[in-house]
C-alpha cells in the first residue's frame, strides 16, 4: 500500500514538474504567427476576439470548414486545395484555439458556439453557406443548424460529437477528463503525448510525422490552448443529443471505420436521427478522414455539394 501511494505522489509530482515546464514554454500568439499564418490569413474581431480566417477559393457559394478539438484550421489544407476551385471557402480558428487562442471566462458550450459563428458570418456578411465539420467542429455545426437553419444550406458532419461513446478509448482524452490530472495535464503538454494523441486518430501511423507532430504541438504552446483544451472536453457534448431531431438541412456524414473515439454507432444514430441524411464511411479510416482519406473524403463533399435534388427535396 506505501509503496502504491508512494508510486502515484511520484507519479503526479513528476507530472507538475511537467507542468512547470510547459508553462514557462508558452508562447504569444505574435511569437507563432510565423509557423501559421499564409497569404490568406486575416484577422477579424468577434466577440472580443482576433479569429484568425483564411479566405480562399472562388465560387457564388460558400463553405465553411470547422476543425476538431485541438487543432487549427490547418486540418482542412487538402479540401480546400480540391474544393477551391468550385466554393469560396472560409476556415477559421476557433475561440480556444489556434491563433484564434481563448478569452477569460470563455463559454464552449453548444450554444455559445452557435452564437460565435453567427457573429463570425455576419462578420463577414456572409447570410447563407455550407458548412463541414470535424468532431468538436461537427458538434458546432450541427448545433449551428438548429439555432440558425436560416444560414445553412447543407451540412457535413465528419466523425462529429453528439452522443456519449460506449468507450472513451483514448488515454489522452481519459486523462485530460480526470477531475485531478485535468489540472495537470491542462498544460502538460509534450510533444510524446501529442504523438500518442495522433496515434490515436490515425490508423496509418505511418502518416504520424515527425513535421505532423511538431505542428499540432506548436499550437499546444500557445498561450491558454492547453487550458482550452482541457475546458472544452469537459463540455457535456451530449446535453442536446435529443434535439438533432430538428436539423433540416440537407445532411452528408463521413465517419472513419475505424474511428478510436466515436465508433460507427454513434455515425448510425446521426444517420437515424436526422431526416435528411446519408452516410459514407471509409474502411482503415480514423477519426480525421479529411486528413488520413482527404482525397476520397473531398471529392464525395464536392458530389452532395453539387447535389441540387437533396437540397429540393429538404424544401419540399
Amino acid at each position: 500500500m506505501r509503496r502504491a501511494t508512494f508510486g502515484i505522489v511520484a507519479a503526479i509530482a513528476a507530472l507538475g514538474g511537467l507542468v512547470l515546464r510547459q508553462t514557462s514554454r508558452e508562447t504569444s500568439r505574435e511569437q507563432k504567427e510565423h509557423l501559421f499564418v499564409n497569404e490568406y490569413s486575416r484577422f477579424i474581431e468577434v466577440d472580443g476576439y482576433q479569429v484568425h480566417y483564411r479566405d480562399q477559393g472562388r465560387g457564388e457559394e460558400t463553405l465553411v470548414l470547422v476543425h476538431g478539438i485541438g487543432s487549427s484550421l490547418h486540418t482542412w489544407e487538402a479540401w480546400v486545395e480540391r474544393l477551391s476551385a468550385h466554393y469560396r471557402i472560409i476556415s477559421l480558428d476557433l475561440p480556444g484555439f489556434g491563433l484564434t487562442g481563448p478569452k477569460p471566462g470563455m463559454d464552449y458550450s453548444q450554444r455559445a458556439y452557435s452564437n460565435f459563428m453567427a457573429n463570425f458570418l455576419t462578420a463577414l456578411g456572409i447570410d447563407s453557406c455550407h458548412m463541414a465539420g470535424n468532431s468538436l467542429g461537427g458538434w458546432i455545426t450541427w448545433g449551428f443548424a438548429i439555432h440558425y437553419p436560416e444560414m445553412l444550406e447543407k451540412i457535413i458532419l465528419i466523425d462529429a460529437a453528439g452522443y456519449m461513446p460506449q468507450k472513451l478509448n483514448s488515454v489522452v482524452l481519459n486523462m485530460a477528463r480526470n477531475p485531478l490530472l485535468s489540472k495537470l495535464s491542462g498544460v502538460a503538454k509534450s510533444r510524446s503525448i501529442v504523438r500518442q494523441t495522433m496515434r490515436e486518430i490515425y490508423v496509418d501511423h505511418s502518416k504520424v510525422t515527425n513535421e505532423l507532430v511538431e505542428h499540432y504541438y506548436q499550437l499546444t504552446l500557445l498561450k491558454g490552448n492547453s487550458k482550452s483544451f482541457v475546458k472544452c472536453l469537459a463540455t457535456n457534448f451530449w446535453e442536446n443529443t435529443h434535439l438533432i431531431y430538428r436539423v433540416q438541412a440537407p445532411t452528408l456524414i463521413l465517419w472513419g471505420e475505424s474511428d478510436r473515439w466515436f465508433g460507427m454507432d454513434m455515425a448510425h444514430r446521426f444517420k437515424e436521427d436526422i431526416p435528411n441524411a446519408q452516410l459514407i464511411s471509409y474502411p482503415g479510416v480514423g477519426h480525421v478522414p479529411m486528413e488520413e482519406a482527404p482525397r476520397i473524403s473531398a471529392e464525395d463533399a464536392l458530389q452532395f455539394l453539387q447535389d441540387k435534388s437533396n437540397q429540393e427535396a429538404s424544401k419540399a
